[in-house]
């Protein structure tokens, strides 16, 4: 039934105002991956260049005791020490390592550098939790967790938060003092990062830090530099409310994800809620977002952890990663720094050019999942879906998942607004819940759409089992009815022998128990994988990896089977191929969405304006001299279309880098239906069987001028044993060997100089694969089928996951163009 708005329990409203911190329209990326990357390697070089040759970045190796902190400008007073550590940092992050004889003088001069700020001290903590955890290292870690305790101011208005001033080395800070929200977050950050190394900060602590920032919010939702819940005055800054906010999700994050302030404690754990005064700061970043960037890298940092320890992709309407990243690239100097004189706060070229590399090598890390709220309803309105009933639950696994790959991983949080091709930019979507899932019609087919162009959903039960069988409950019930519904396929258990547990970095024989893993497969790789017991989701929330390892082991090992051990690309680079043209689409699912839907008919696009798609991308017309073919999908077997995405994905490239417009429709193996079919193909993931009547039309098809390419999904065996025997049925022969100087592979538009394999395939065979293993038939001169017992099909997707034994995904891609540019010129 419909609920008037008026009626909304705050509960509710909390959750509408969130939604819309989910996803927002897509905006132009300027600043591409591979400028970024450029960026900060300018940026790294000169950091390197300003290091003194004793190691440290200040002018003087030693404080001066009588500077004040008016000397900032050359770090001799107080905060000396704090270039050293900021620079140190940013290096590490942008992936340079502590053993580099430069970064070692670095650290070698914080580990008996005297410091005497907050700020210098946090910083030199965030560094030496990302060293080996030695005794030595994890002891200068407890020395400055404890000094920076013992530095909050005891009394007064500042009553514990921090200044300029810090406690004696092993004593307590006696002196009252003015707060500063400023330096208050960089002793936050330190004692997180001594937290994250292992080193215990008393809970109660972090409760007390909570309530203060809570306290000292704004009534308009901002910050201050060192107010108290001043009146929307114009005294809030970005970049201090950035650091607020971000300020709230570390605490979030050190204390288990317990039930927040504003929260609703539940029998299953923290209730669907969003935290009251994260969602204000969020709502006055919004509105003031434009004086961000102009408060430079210190509040882009700021916002950039917001982003990533959140899971927020936009700010509001604002893509945080893309304006700052357009805006530093814009500002950076020829010799690899930024500007400060801009700059609204204070800084110096050294820490804001620190500061901007870690807000681009942050922000850029590869997103690995992205939790969904599936809540919204056809009004417009949120329902209570509990989609997430667990806030800090992929946080954490992707945290763990990180550390333990060594691989710096994001995630985010996305809604059924977002475009299938932003949806594709992260190889996992993530559900969970107590209640069944219920999705409108046209958010299935996006879903659906997702699955098939190479994404993976994964699913976790919070709810309790019927007398305790797997699957049992309403929302395990409701994924595989999801599944059945957009699908048709069926779930299993996984076995033991399956690449989830085979393959990844955890494996069974660690476990004292096996959890039970269900999966629902298209023949090629696991579209959906659920797990129906246990509420994984309550284990990873509360982060219990001492209690629950098992489950963080599993979880870690589902997300690298997604990318198949491998890193995924970072953030703004995609496998996903934009149109550039507009394309009549046919299908029988309507949408005007021509990156998304399979098979391609170009119109003649009529006008002298370049028509838009509803996201106001351009579309180029196609030419009335374009290249025309019609590629066939042969319709034999019980799985002859196991990935659709592959062709949608093939057909976009052609139209784009050759001009070649394809129309991809599916046949039956008969005259009529092969009638102006150039190029067949052929692939299946089970034994198939022809007729006589097939063979002929097929053999008919190839005499007709015809190409064939046929490949064994997924590389399957039974598909490829069977397909083998019914070519040699129709043809005598299984074919030859095709070498690597096959015209096919040689083509002047398009050469295969390289050839690549999944890991899946290049584990289980014996010698180096570095060349390709296609046969091929040849009769009067040309070859006039192609036959491939590793996979071709599923590489076409783009998505590099794993348990496929077949070409990578570039060269799966590359062949099949290859074939199709071959084909069309006969």
């Amino acid at each position: 039934m419909r609920i008037s708005v008026i009626h909304l329990s705050v509960r509710a409203t909390l959750m509408i105002l969130a939604a819309t911190w989910f996803v927002m329209p897509d905006f132009a990326r300027a600043a591409s991956p591979q400028q970024v990357n450029a960026a900060v390697s300018k940026a790294v070089a000169w950091l390197y260049a300003q290091q003194k040759p004793a190691g440290h970045w200040e002018d003087n190796p030693r404080r001066d005791p009588e500077a004040t902190h008016g000397a900032a400008a050359t770090m001799d007073g107080p905060t000396h020490g704090g270039w050293t550590a900021i620079a140190t940092f940013a290096l590490l992050e942008a992936g340079e390592k502590p053993t580099d004889p430069r970064l070692a003088k670095a650290i070698a001069f914080l580990r008996t550098a005297d410091l005497r700020s907050v700020y210098s001290i946090g910083l030199r903590c965030m560094v030496f939790a990302k060293l080996p955890p030695t005794p030595e290292n994890l002891g200068v870690l407890r020395a400055d967790a404890d000094r920076i305790l013992a530095s909050a101011i005891p009394e007064g208005r500042g009553k514990g938060l921090w200044d300029y001033g810090v406690a004696p080395i092993g004593g307590k800070r006696s002196e009252t003092g003015t707060f500063d929200h400023s330096v208050s977050q960089f002793g936050v950050l330190g004692l997180w990062a001594c937290s994250k190394a292992g080193i215990e900060i008393p809970p109660a602590r972090w409760r007390e830090l909570e309530q203060i920032w809570r306290s000292n919010q704004n009534v308009g939702g901002g910050w201050s530099y060192n107010g108290i819940a001043l009146p929307d005055n114009g005294s809030s800054t970005p970049g201090i409310t950035a650091a607020g906010i971000a300020t709230l999700l570390i605490i979030q994050d050190s204390v288990g994800a317990a039930p927040l302030t504003s929260g609703v404690a539940t029998g299953a754990g923290v209730a669907a809620t969003t935290d009251l005064a994260i969602v204000r700061g969020l709502g006055w970043l919004d509105k003031n977002f434009d004086r961000l960037p102009r408060e430079g890298a210190y509040a882009l940092y700021a916002a950039e952890r917001i982003g990533t320890a959140g899971g927020y992709r936009f700010l509001g309407r604002h893509d945080w990663y893309q304006i700052g990243s357009d805006r530093l690239l814009a500002k950076q100097l020829k010799n690899g720094s930024w500007d400060t004189s801009n700059a609204e706060v204070a800084s110096t070229d050294v820490s804001e050019t620190a500061l901007a590399v870690l807000f681009l090598v942050h922000g850029r890390a590869p997103v690995l999942i992205s939790k969904l709220n599936y809540s919204a309803a056809p009004n417009g309105v949120s329902q209570d879906a509990g989609w997430n009933q667990r806030p800090r639950d992929v946080a954490n696994l992707v945290r763990y998942t990180a550390n333990s790959a060594e691989q710096p991983y994001n995630w985010q949080i996305v809604g059924f607004n977002s475009s299938v091709d932003e949806m594709l930019d992260v190889p996992v979507t993530y559900v969970s819940g107590s209640k069944p899932i219920v999705l409108l019609e046209r958010e299935r087919e996006k879903l659906k759409l997702y699955l098939e162009g190479g994404g993976m959903l994964m699913a976790s039960s919070e709810a309790m089992p019927i007398a305790g069988a797997a699957g049992s409950d309403a929302f395990s019930r409701s994924i595989v009815e999801l599944g059945r519904r957009m699908f048709g396929y069926t779930f299993r258990e996984l076995p033991l022998d399956h690449p989830i547990f085979t393959d990844q970095q955890f494996r069974p024989k660690q476990w004292l128990e096996k959890p039970v893993v269900w999966g629902m497969s298209n023949g090629v790789r696991e579209l959906i994988v659920l797990l129906p017991l246990g509420d994984h989701g309550r284990s990873w929330n509360f982060n219990s990896l001492k209690n629950d390892s098992v489950k963080f082991e599993v979880g870690a090992d589902i997300l690298q089977y997604a990318v198949s051990r491998e890193r995924p690309p970072p953030k703004g680079q995609t496998h996903v191929i934009k149109p550039r043209y507009l394309l009549e689409i046919a299908t029988s699912q309507p949408s005007t969405n021509p990156a998304t839907l399979p098979g391609v008919i170009p119109p003649e696009i009529s006008g002298t304006a370049a028509p838009t798609s509803p996201e106001g991308q351009e579309y180029l017309r196609v030419p009335s001299d374009a290249r025309r073919m019609t590629v066939g999908r042969l319709k034999i077997g019980d799985n002859w279309d196991p990935e659709p995405g592959a062709w949608r994905r093939l057909s976009t490239l052609l139209a784009n880098d050759f001009r070649l417009f394809v129309e991809v429709k599916a046949v039956e193996p008969s005259p009529a239906q092969l009638a102006g079919v150039k190029l067949l193909h052929w692939t299946g993931t089970s034994r198939v069987t022809l007729t006589d009547a097939q063979r002929k039309a097929i053999d008919g098809f190839i005499k007709g001028g015809g190409t064939l390419v046929v490949d064994a999904a997924g590389g399957s065996t039974d598909f490829a044993d069977s397909a083998s025997a019914e070519l040699k049925a129709i043809f005598g022969t299984t074919g030859a060997l095709l070498a690597g100087d096959d015209p096919v592979y040689r083509l002047r538009e398009a050469r295969i100089d390289k050839f690549e394999y999944r890991r899946f395939l290049s584990s289980r065979v014996t010698g180096k694969l570095n060349s390709p293993r296609m046969m091929g038939i040849d009769r009067a001169g040309r070859t006039i089928v192609f036959f491939s017992r590793e996979d071709i099909t599923g590489g076409c997707v783009g998505q590099n996951t794993d348990g496929i034994a077949g070409y990578s995904p570039a060269t799966a891609t590359a062949i099949m163009r290859n074939v199709s540019l071959l084909a069309a010129k006969r």
